[in-house]
């Protein structure tokens, strides 16, 4: 479960660096940071967890969310 989290930064992370506009940057926010995006998906994977993988599952995808939020700023500001 784990892994899935980090493929996803990773993969987001990835197609954060060929963002090249303010348009794509508000797809990549969608598609990643959105209602219907792939780390709201990976929270709705919480309550398919044991009680013992949920905490290191939850801290982790905190960790992922925000780093991904941070990047996005930093994009966004330049």
């Amino acid at each position: 479960m784990l892994e899935q989290l980090n493929s996803l930064e990773r993969e987001a992370d990835e197609a954060l660096g060929a963002v090249g506009s303010a348009e794509e940057l508000a797809d990549w926010r969608t598609r990643y940071l959105g209602r219907k995006g792939k780390v709201t998906e990976a929270v709705k994977i919480l309550k398919e967890l044991s009680q013992e993988e949920r905490p290191a599952y939850g801290r982790r995808l905190n960790e992922v969310k925000g780093s991904l939020e941070e990047a996005a700023e930093a994009v966004g500001q330049d």
